[in-house]
C-alpha cells in the first residue's frame, strides 16, 4: 500500500507538524496582537543557521497576522544587486491599498498615497509603474537621501495605520543579504516609526552574521529589536517532529529508529 511521505525537506516549507517553536510563535503573536489594536510594539529578528526553520516561522507568523487582521507583506532579499528600495515600494503600495479599504480617503490617506508616488517614481526601476490618482508630494520621501527617504515611507503607512487603528507587519527574510545602506535606512525607519508610536513592526530573518552586521550598521540595533536565536530542535521536539506526522498516516516508529534517526540528522 502506498504511503505518502508526511515530511517536507525542502527551504522554507511549512511542516505538517511545527514542533518545538511554541515559545517563539506565542512571542510573535504578542507583537502581532498588540500592533492588531493600533499599539507599537518591538520588532524581532530571527538569526541562526540554514535548515532550522526561520523562514517556516515568518511564514507561520504571516498567517497569524492575517488571522489577527494585521496588514502583512513580505520580502525576500535575494541578491544585493536588485533594487531594494523598488521592492519595499510595491509592497508598501500594497499595504496602503489594503489599509485604504477600511475606509474612503481622507486628507492623511491621500498625503500617504502622495509620499509613496514621489517615493516609486524615484526609486523604482525596474519598469513598474504604480496606478496612484493623486499627484506626488515632493521634497518628502524623494529627497535621494535613501535613511529619510524610507523613514518618510515608513512614518506616512505608519500614520496611515494608526488612524485606522490596524497594525502594520513587514517580513523581510535573508536580511544578511542587504547592502549595508539598505539596512540602515531599514533600521532609522524602524526607529522612527517606534518614536512616533505607530504600529508597524518588521520581522526579519538571516544568519547568525546578521548579529555583528547589525551592529555595525546602527549601534542601537540590539535595543531596537528582539534579536531571537533559533536552534535545531531539542531531543523531545526532535521526536515530535519525526512521529507526529507519521501518527497522521498511521505509521509508528520504535524507540531504537528515533534514536537512530535523531542520531544521523543531528
Amino acid at each position: 500500500m502506498f504511503v505518502p511521505n508526511p515530511y517536507r525537506p525542502g527551504a522554507g516549507e511549512t511542516p505538517t507538524y511545527l514542533a518545538g517553536r511554541d515559545k517563539t510563535l506565542e512571542e510573535g503573536a504578542k507583537i502581532l496582537t498588540t500592533i492588531s489594536y493600533g499599539y507599537p510594539a518591538r520588532s524581532e529578528i530571527f538569526y541562526g543557521l540554514r535548515g532550522v526553520g526561520k523562514t517556516v516561522l515568518l511564514n507561520r507568523l504571516m498567517d497569524m497576522s492575517v488571522e489577527l487582521g494585521v496588514v502583512s507583506e513580505s520580502i525576500e532579499i535575494e541578491n544585493k544587486s536588485k533594487s531594494f528600495q523598488s521592492e519595499l515600494a510595491l509592497k508598501a503600495y500594497k499595504l496602503m491599498a489594503q489599509l485604504s479599504r477600511t475606509k474612503q480617503l481622507e486628507s492623511y490617506m491621500t498625503r500617504a498615497f502622495g509620499i509613496l508616488k514621489a517615493f516609486s517614481l524615484k526609486y523604482s526601476n525596474d519598469g513598474f509603474t504604480m496606478e496612484i490618482s493623486v499627484d506626488p508630494v515632493q521634497g518628502i520621501a524623494n529627497t535621494g537621501n535613501i535613511s529619510n527617504d524610507i523613514s518618510e515611507l515608513f512614518l506616512a503607512l505608519g500614520s496611515v495605520a494608526k488612524h485606522q487603528k490596524k497594525g502594520v507587519a513587514i517580513f523581510i527574510d535573508e536580511m544578511q543579504i542587504m547592502r549595508a545602506a539598505d539596512m540602515e535606512a531599514l533600521f532609522v525607519a524602524v526607529h522612527r516609526v517606534n518614536q512616533k508610536g505607530y504600529p508597524l513592526v518588521l520581522f526579519g530573518a538571516g544568519l547568525p552574521k546578521i548579529i555583528k552586521i547589525a551592529g555595525k550598521v546602527k549601534s542601537y540595533a540590539e535595543r531596537l529589536f528582539l534579536f531571537k536565536k533559533i536552534d535545531s530542535l531539542d531531543k523531545e521536539a526532535a521526536k515530535l517532529a519525526l512521529t507526529k506526522p507519521a501518527e497522521e498516516l498511521g505509521v509508528s516508529y520504535t524507540s531504537d529508529a528515533i534514536d537512530e534517526v535523531l542520531r544521523i540528522t543531528e
